[in-house]
């Protein structure tokens, strides 16, 4: 494919098409498949002059001369697929792995289009290794998906079936870290002139708290740190625990500032430093730039509110601020939720993109419902989704996540060479084959008419 490309310009038509399904602005996987649908249309569509290609492959000239929609976009996969599969076989042939994390935030969603389309990649690629991770199991060869994917069925997956424990490649439970796990990595965080920084004995009482807990390690690191800045010399004593304790160690060896601030980002599922500052008015830039350098905070600019708590430090250090002097109260935590809320509505005005506004709208869909307050830009940012086309993002992320699991799968049964079945079926498959046989000269219909297979099933 990037022997063929030549940077050929993309339609109008092309980019409207695909933006009706993933806006441009939207990152993560649904960025990445929208970034990939448009490199692989422009590495490929000046081979279509080069007519081996036309005799080779045998869904090529249909898929270019389709009409440039999403659906059609979704079956260039194969073509990647041939085109690895022919590569020059001196010496070892390259193998291509592809990685997708936090797939919850597709299969979440009430309409499964965008899954269908990375479904559907993944079935066209068998000689790709697809390795999927997420907090839900894949139901592709469960067969009970009332007809929004194309591929399902254990027939077509045969190992990604729930009851498969065994045979390679499946679905993998990722349990808790074991004891040699977590004592590497407490090795490996800090290091002191290629050794480890924190004492033995400091790791061992560390283990022992954590159960295998990959956060409680990462709060523990963070806490060792935070002592040395001082001056100190961290103690075995100094640590251990329950997480809720290791939480409230973390929140009381904060700047008063930090207090209130950590308190305020474990209200709301996203923060950013507006936000912050709408929620502690009272306090100056400066605690607030300082607070999200902090470790415990991560960080993703395909969100609207970049930084945020995990969600077992916000439920902990809502249980550890009941013990402390200073914590808040149930009246403290609903007021700044109220100003977050108002904040949240003054960010969705009639200039906030789709996405951005879906982001908001869900973040502050979650703590009105935590808190029992409602604002009136709730019930607009809504309405403007729905009309927009866009109902299918709002309240995305509502849905409760089971415990965290890792799937992995590759080779699916079937062979790609055999999906010109699959696309011809679709929309975009039947749409050409509508034009072909109408906008054809007479004695062309009729030879199309003779010489054309039975029209297949759809998948």
């Amino acid at each position: 494919m990037r022997r063929a490309s030549r940077g050929v310009g993309l339609s109008e038509q092309m980019a409207a098409s695909i933006s009706q399904v993933v806006p441009s602005e939207v990152g993560g996987l649904a960025g990445l498949a929208h970034r990939a649908a448009i490199g692989t249309y422009r590495a490929i569509r000046d081979r279509v002059r080069e007519g081996r290609l036309l005799a080779d492959c045998e869904l090529f000239a249909e898929l270019v001369e389709a009409d440039a929609d999403y659906e059609t976009l979704s079956f260039f996969p194969y073509l990647l697929a041939w085109d690895l599969e022919r590569q020059p076989r001196r010496g070892r042939r390259p193998r291509v792995c592809v990685f997708l994390d936090t797939f919850e935030v597709l299969g979440g969603w009430p309409d499964r289009t965008v899954e269908r389309f990375v479904q559907r990649c993944v079935y066209l690629m068998p000689n790709v290794l697809y390795v999927l991770t997420g907090r839900n199991r894949i139901d592709w060869a469960d067969g009970h998906t009332s007809g929004e994917l194309d591929f399902t069925g254990p027939e077509r997956w045969p190992q990604l079936h729930f009851n498969n424990d065994s045979v390679e490649l499946r679905q993998h439970l990722v349990g808790y870290l074991s004891d040699s796990d977590a004592d590497s990595y407490l090795r490996e965080a800090l290091t002191r002139d290629g050794e480890p920084a924190m004492p033995a004995a400091v790791r061992e009482r560390i283990i022992s708290g954590c159960g295998g807990l990959p956060l409680y390690l990462d709060l523990s690191v963070s806490y060792f740190v935070e002592l040395l800045a001082r001056g100190g010399q961290p103690s075995v004593e100094d640590f251990g625990g329950s997480f809720t304790a290791v939480a409230a160690r973390s929140i009381r060896d904060l700047s008063p500032e930090e207090h209130h601030l950590v308190r305020t980002a474990a209200l709301i599922d996203r923060v950013d430093a507006d936000l912050l500052r709408a929620g502690q008015p009272g306090l100056p830039d400066g605690s607030v730039a300082r607070f999200l350098r902090r470790p415990f905070l991560t960080h993703d600019d395909a969100h609207e509110l970049p930084y945020s708590l995990h969600l077992a430090l916000r439920s902990a250090i809502k249980e550890a601020d009941r013990g402390l002097a200073d914590g808040w109260s149930h009246r403290d935590r609903r007021e700044v939720a109220a100003r977050l809320l108002r904040r949240l509505g003054e960010r969705v005005g009639p200039t906030a993109s789709r996405s951005a506004t879906a982001q908001v709208l869900e973040s502050g869909l979650k703590l009105a419902a935590d808190y029992g307050i409602f604002d009136d830009w709730m019930a607009l940012a809504t309405q403007r989704l729905v009309m927009a086309g866009q109902s299918m993002e709002v309240g995305a992320g509502l849905v409760r996540c089971r415990h965290g699991r890792a799937r992995v799968h590759g080779h699916p049964c079937g062979h790609p060479w055999r999906t010109a079945a699959a696309y011809r079926a679709s929309p975009g498959g039947r749409r050409r084959a509508y034009r072909r046989r109408h906008h054809a000269a007479p004695d062309q219909r009729d030879c199309a008419a003779r010489t054309s297979p039975p029209r297949p099933r759809a998948a």
